[in-house]
């Protein structure tokens, strides 16, 4: 799985700047141009204010009858806000899966997450500092072996509305927080087109988000 990070802070002289998590360190990336479905669709997540949360999966192809095949995800979260060491900041979080494999891993963190928003924060802001090629750090080992705890303590009862049985092209949307109008936010997604006339119940709006929030 590609891990990816997209932060800053107060009086950083860097800004915002795209990392990946890998051999150890955050390194700074840039996807664009790349021919990867997943990373597109993490390149426009971060790229466009459009949704809060994001989790879909990528259709390679049909299988006869019409079943999707999928071998690729996404799941995103932005503008979580904490301390970095002292200062005041944002962290945009995503992660893309690229097999079958870590697709489930994929699901199960997302849906861990999910349950949890606010331990996640500040789990990961505790592992954040400023430093850097980036600008800022993250303790590779301990947020590594946090990840997999939450892939080991996901959810049976999830909890947000989210697609659980992937029968059509449209249920590979799992779940969706967006923050601009559908007819935009809808741009950001693999496959735009097939939500043009609707929006599916497994998206909603920040209005909505909060007032599941205030219910749980």
């Amino acid at each position: 799985m590609e891990i990816l990070f997209y932060c800053s802070y107060t009086n950083s002289a860097k800004g915002f700047l795209l990392t990946r998590l890998r051999g150890g360190k955050l390194e700074p990336v840039s996807l664009s141009g790349s021919n990867d479905s997943g990373e597109q669709l993490a390149d426009r997540f971060f790229s466009y204010d459009r949704f809060h949360i994001l989790w879909q999966e990528l259709m390679c192809k049909e299988m006869p009858g019409g079943l999707p095949v999928y071998t690729g995800g996404f799941f995103g979260i932005r503008e979580l806000q904490g301390k970095i060491s002292d200062r005041n900041g944002i962290l945009n979080f995503a992660i893309v899966a690229n097999s079958g494999g870590e697709l489930a891993a994929l699901g199960r963190v997302a849906a861990a997450i999910l349950t949890d928003i606010e331990k996640f924060r500040s789990t990961v802001f505790s592992m954040l500092d400023i430093g850097g090629e980036a600008g800022y750090t993250i303790e590779a080992q301990p947020f590594m072996k946090y990840i997999k705890h939450l892939e080991t303590t996901a959810p049976k009862t999830p909890p947000f509305y989210y697609t659980q049985e992937k029968m059509t092209e449209t249920d590979l949307l799992r779940f969706a927080v967006y923050v601009s109008s559908w007819d935009d936010a809808r741009l950001s997604l693999d496959s735009p087109g097939l939500f043009r006339d609707t929006v599916p119940k497994q998206a909603i709006n920040e209005i909505q988000y909060r007032q599941i929030l205030r219910m749980r």
